[in-house]
C-alpha cells in the first residue's frame, strides 16, 4: 500500500483492507482510495472501531509524551534579552574562531602559593581575566568592535574592561571588571566574588554589566574540555575557556617525563573588526602570560 493511500485511509476512518488496489502487484494507490470514497464506500464497523481505537491510543501516547517532554515556565525578562542578543549576534556578526592549548603547571603552582600565603583566595579564572586584560594592551586591535552604522572598526583604546560570564537562576549575566589591566590578581578576585554574588541576587546596577570591551566565559569548572562562545555585542571578541587536563609532558629542567596540565581556550571574534593575524597575536600574548604567571603579579 502506498504511504499516501494509507494516510488517507486513516484520516477517513476507513479500514486498511477496504479498498482494492489497482497498482502494480495489487498495491493500493491514493487514487484508488479517492475513487472508493467518491462511490460512497464505507468501512466495516469492526475494522472502523479498530482503526479509531488505534488512533485514540496513538493520540494519547503522543499527548502523554508531549506532557512528559517539557514543562512550561514563565520566562524572565533577562532570558528574553539574552535570547534577543544571542540571535542578533549569531545572525548579524560573522564569527571566526581560533584555539590554543596552553600549559598551566606554573600557574597552578603559583595559585597554591598565593592562596597559602594570603587572606584572599584566588581562582584560575582571576589569572585568566588579568592575562586577557594585559594581552589586549599588547594587541589593542582585538580590543575593538565593528561600528555597523558607520561601517568601520572602533577601538576601545587603553582600557581593558573585561565582562565575565556568570550563571544565575534567571540566565547568564556578564558583570564587568573595569580597567582590569591595572588591578592586582587579589583585587580582581575580590571584585569578581562581589559582582557574582550581586548578580545572583539580582542587585547589579546597569553600569556594572552594560558595556565592557571583551568577554571571558569559563566552563572549566563544569568539566568542559573546550567550546566556542557567542560574541557579546557590541564587543568584537570573547574568550571561551575549558578545564585543565592532565597530559604527559617533559620537565623543562631535567627532561624527565612528567604529568603536566594544560587548558584549551577558543577566541570567537568578529572578523570584520579583528583580522586573523591579530587574533593569533592575542592568543600568543595571552598564552605567554598564562604560561609565565609571575608576570601577572
Amino acid at each position: 500500500m502506498a504511504p499516501a493511500a494509507r494516510s488517507l485511509l486513516l484520516r477517513s476512518n476507513l479500514a486498511l483492507d477496504s479498498v482494492v488496489g489497482t497498482g502494480k502487484h495489487g498495491i493500493v494507490l491514493k487514487s484508488d482510495v479517492l475513487q472508493f470514497i467518491a462511490k460512497g464506500g464505507s468501512p466495516s464497523p469492526k475494522k472502523d472501531v479498530a482503526v479509531k481505537s488505534q488512533q485514540t491510543s496513538t493520540s494519547k501516547t503522543q499527548a502523554a509524551g508531549t506532557n512528559a517532554a517539557y514543562e512550561e515556565l514563565p520566562n524572565s525578562t533577562i532570558r528574553k534579552i539574552i535570547a534577543q542578543r544571542l540571535t542578533q549576534s549569531k545572525s548579524t556578526i560573522p564569527h571566526a574562531y581560533m584555539s590554543k592549548t596552553i600549559r598551566i603547571d606554573r600557574l597552578l603552582s603559583l595559585r597554591t602559593s598565593v592562596n597559602q600565603s594570603g587572606k584572599v583566595k584566588v581562582s584560575v579564572n582571576d589569572f585568566i581575566i588579568k592575562a586577557s586584560a594585559l594581552a589586549l594592551m599588547n594587541v589593542p586591535e582585538v580590543n575593538s568592535f565593528w561600528d555597523t552604522k558607520n561601517e568601520e572598526v572602533k577601538h576601545y583604546g587603553q582600557q581593558s574592561d573585561i565582562s565575565v560570564a556568570v550563571a544565575t537562576d534567571k540566565g547568564l549575566i556578564t558583570p564587568i571588571v573595569r580597567s582590569a589591566q591595572y588591578k592586582p590578581i587579589t583585587d580582581i578576585s575580590t571584585e569578581i566574588q562581589e559582582l557574582a554574588k550581586r548578580a545572583r541576587d539580582n542587585k547589579l546596577k546597569p553600569e556594572e554589566f552594560q558595556g565592557g570591551s571583551f568577554s571571558v566565559s569559563n566552563l572549566g569548572m563544569f568539566g568542559i574540555d573546550s567550546f566556542s562562545a557567542v560574541i557579546n555585542p557590541p564587543q568584537g571578541a570573547i574568550l571561551a575557556v575549558g578545564g585543565a587536563k592532565k597530559v604527559p609532558a617533559f620537565n623543562e629542567m631535567t627532561g624527565d617525563l612528567v604529568v603536566g596540565q594544560e587548558v584549551t581556550v577558543t577566541l570567537s571574534f568578529d572578523c570584520r573588526a579583528v583580522i586573523e593575524d591579530d587574533a593569533a597575536k592575542f592568543l600568543d600574548s595571552f598564552g605567554s602570560f598564562l604560561s609565565n604567571p609571575h608576570s601577572l603579579l
